[in-house]
This record gives C-alpha cells, sequence and structure tokens, in this order.
C-alpha cells in the first residue's frame, strides 16, 4: 500500500491497527454465530466492506425510503 499520497493522518500503524481489528471483529461475529454463513459468503460479506465506503456502502445497500 503506497501510503505516501494518503493524508497524513493515515500513518501505516493507523491503517493496520484499524484493518486487524475489524478482522478479529469479523472473526469474533461469526464465530459466535457458529460459522454462519458459509466461508465463501462470508468473505464475499467482508469483501464488500474492504472494498467500498461507507458512504458508498449507504448509497447501494441500505433502504432509501
Amino acid at each position: 500500500l503506497d501510503v505516501s499520497r494518503m493524508d497524513s493522518r493515515f500513518t501505516v500503524d493507523f491503517l493496520v491497527d484499524y484493518y486487524a481489528n475489524d478482522l478479529l471483529y469479523f472473526l469474533k461475529y461469526w464465530i459466535s454465530h457458529n460459522f454462519e454463513p458459509d466461508v465463501e459468503t462470508y468473505y464475499a460479506k467482508i469483501d464488500v466492506l474492504f472494498k467500498n465506503s461507507i458512504k458508498e456502502l449507504n448509497i447501494r445497500y441500505m433502504d432509501k425510503s
């Protein structure tokens, strides 16, 4: 990851901490739900979260009513 062009608040340590904590949360959640859904479905959900901004997720997936 090239952080040289990123905002100075996003240090390598910050990014590592952020993504590590997110991954730990997802794993805890998955384990506590008896590994449901299956690994492929769960990975696809995580993949969408990591590859999209909160704003994009809100626009695409949240109920707009």
